[in-house]
């Protein structure tokens, strides 16, 4: 059988190295998940305004261009409580450092969704890479503070 990749300018390791760190972020992020077992029977969560949704547009691009710039430091201060014990600036630096390594230099932002999950605000940045397009998934509490950070192949 002949199996062709996507993108023939990544390696397996790459691909495992930014699969275990998606796995690393999602698990720093778990204790950022509402808590459904508070719900009661009939009771509902209620999805934020639109307008909340797109005031996180800025705020991810302006994250992105500050991992762009090499600025970890400040983009490490727009994280709320969790993400900074589990993602301090060295290791933000180091998975900047190892997405680019499996997806070449950044070349720039591509485009901006949003979405609402769970309560929380998304804005998915695709970014564009040498070896090609990668999403950059992050989400919002309701203080606008950066509570999960996901890297994945664009949709």
């Amino acid at each position: 059988m002949n199996v062709q990749y996507k993108n023939p300018g990544r390696s397996c390791r790459g691909l495992w190295m930014l699969a275990v760190i998606t796995v690393i972020l999602a698990l720093a992020t778990l204790s950022c998940a509402p808590n459904k077992a508070a719900l009661t029977p009939g009771s509902q969560t209620t999805s934020p305004p639109a307008a909340t949704a797109a005031k996180v547009i800025p705020l991810a691009q302006n994250f992105v261009k500050q991992l762009a710039q090499k600025d970890y430091k400040g983009a490490e201060t727009n994280f709320d409580a969790t993400m900074q014990n589990a993602l301090p600036a060295d290791k933000l630096q180091a998975v900047w450092e190892q997405v680019q390594s499996t997806n070449g230099t950044f070349q720039g932002q591509a485009g901006v969704r949003t979405a609402v999950e769970n309560s929380y605000n998304e804005a998915i940045v695709t970014g564009q890479f040498a070896n090609g397009k990668i999403d950059i998934k992050i989400v919002f509490d309701k203080d606008e503070r950066i509570g999960g950070l996901w890297f994945a192949p664009a949709a």
